[in-house]
């Protein structure tokens, strides 16, 4: 690869940087919601458990398995890692990016 290579593909990068964090900051909301949304399925489910009178020592796994709270719980998994995986593509770019300039610094030094 020329300088003019190099430069090119640090621009193609730099344009996948920036469009996996504007990806990044709405894996982060619709992680934030699901989390909202879980804690709000489970507490409902640990009233009505415990207003029916369900011993306390059980309450967390007789929640838990609730169809509702389950799928909750689905959504909030699948967001969390949504969110992680935007944050470790970001990382493998910015690396990327480092290695591509340490290249293109040692095309135009030569």
């Amino acid at each position: 690869m020329n300088g003019h290579d190099l430069v090119v593909e640090m621009r193609d990068l730099q344009n996948r940087l920036e469009a996996t964090l504007a990806e990044f900051g709405k894996w982060g909301k619709n992680y934030a919601k699901a989390d909202y949304d879980y804690k709000l399925e489970y507490r409902k489910a640990m009233l009505v458990e415990r207003e029916s009178g369900t011993p306390v020592t059980m309450l967390k796994d007789i929640c838990n398995g609730e169809e509702k709270v389950a799928k909750m719980r689905l959504n909030l998994n699948t967001a969390e890692t949504l969110y992680k995986l935007a944050g470790e593509q970001i990382q493998a770019l910015k690396l990327q990016m480092r290695v591509l300039e340490g290249q293109i610094s040692r095309e135009w030094n030569s």
